[in-house]
């Protein structure tokens, strides 16, 4: 199963859409979140309405989305050549190999310019910002994307990232006056109990009739104790 069509995706797709947003930041609060494969996921997500989705790599302090840098410009000179299309609905725009370019993204006006170029082209913008705190002189400033987009999505570690740095993340995106559409929190090294006999059902239960096993399935994942929501 693809992870950006399961149901816990499906309700990030939803708030999302109906956020109203079409311009979407996705940032983490800590290095190593998973910010730019949950960014990949929610772009196939949404290109798989058939929305048209532009996925950009502004993750200059990280791997990002693990393509090679390419030569493009703000002026839009190299960025149809640049584009690495994933789908008929999605495409990614990888870092720019400039510094030209790099040194114009940081300019608020330029950035905002270039995001409605993209915004006009596309129903849905995402940014892959990388990590909010991460300072330093070749990152790109994750508030400052966040500013011009529509809203943005703030991911975060289950029991990795600490909580000073999500709180600190979540002040520097107030600052910066970035609406926070959610929090994404990221359990892939802690998953709850539903997801794991879920996992074990699909790996190792395929002697089960399918019908039986989609339904044991479906109700583990109406437990509210499997899935964590109990309370004392």
């Amino acid at each position: 199963m693809t992870p950006w069509f399961s149901q816990e995706f499906d309700l990030l797709f939803q708030q999302v859409y109906q956020s109203g947003a079409r311009v979407i930041t996705l940032a983490g609060a800590s290095r190593a979140c998973g910010t730019s494969t949950l960014s990949r996921w929610l772009a196939q997500r949404l290109s798989g309405e058939h929305a048209r989705v532009l996925l950009i790599d502004f993750d200059f302090s990280g791997s990002g989305q693990g393509l090679p840098a390419a030569d493009w410009s703000l002026d839009g000179t190299g960025q149809a050549a640049a584009l690495h299309q994933l789908n008929s609905h999605l495409a990614i725009l990888p870092q720019p190999s400039s510094p030209v370019t790099r040194n114009s993204l940081r300019q608020p006006g330029l950035l905002s310019q270039a995001i409605a170029t993209w915004k006009a082209q596309y129903d849905f913008v995402l940014c892959d910002a990388g990590t909010v705190y991460a300072a330093n002189w070749q990152n790109l400033s994750a508030p400052a994307i966040g500013a011009v987009s529509d809203g943005a999505l703030l991911c975060a570690a289950a029991a990795t990232t600490p909580e000073n740095n999500l709180l600190h993340s979540v002040r520097r995106l107030e600052q910066g006056k970035v609406v926070l559409i959610g929090t994404i929190i990221n359990d892939m090294h802690y998953p709850n109990l539903a997801c794991e006999i879920t996992r074990v059902l699909n790996k190792r239960g395929r002697w089960l009739p399918q019908r039986i096993r989609q339904w044991l399935i479906q109700r583990i994942r109406c437990s509210p104790l499997l899935q964590g929501e109990y309370q004392l």
